[in-house]
């Protein structure tokens, strides 16, 4: 992508997650923290490789509560990455990117939550919710596309 920053990762494990959201704030790489600590104690990426701007950083902190982010445009390996971090269950069903998502964002996760992933343009058990939503997906410009459930 033109313009883009590239950008190694470092080993962020055991810092202040404020320091490192500011030390990345120019890279234009999408961070995602998981929990509302002040430490970080897991990432993905791990350190030594490569992301680019827009890029997700996963960084999962020293807090045992989760939130639910907005994914909406999350690809499904943004969604497996999460789901790993966050030691949520899931379940795929074909590709694309995330259009909307019954579990609201800022709900507490536990681990009885789990997320399906399910690529709503090639999956028939969702004809019905195609149908019924027609102006929802008429007004996406991103393909395929997937809305995330929770079961």
């Amino acid at each position: 992508e033109s313009g883009s920053i590239k950008v190694t990762v470092g080993d962020y494990t055991n810092k202040n997650i404020a320091t490192i959201k500011d030390e990345l704030d120019y890279s234009g790489v999408d961070i995602i923290v998981l929990g509302n600590g002040n430490k970080i104690i897991n990432q993905y990426p791990l350190k030594n490789n490569y992301l680019v701007t827009k890029d997700k950083l996963f960084l999962v902190t020293n807090s045992s509560e989760i939130e639910m982010p907005d994914m909406k445009n999350w690809s499904r390996i943004d969604v497996i990455n999460y789901c790993n971090l966050a030691d949520i269950n899931y379940e795929i069903e074909g590709s694309g990117y995330v259009v909307s998502q019954s579990i609201e964002k800022g709900k507490v996760l536990t681990k009885e939550d789990k997320l399906r992933y399910i690529d709503a343009l090639t999956s028939l058990k969702n004809r019905n919710y195609l149908n019924d939503s027609v102006e929802k997906w008429d007004n996406s410009e991103i393909y395929p596309q997937t809305i995330i459930i929770g079961i």
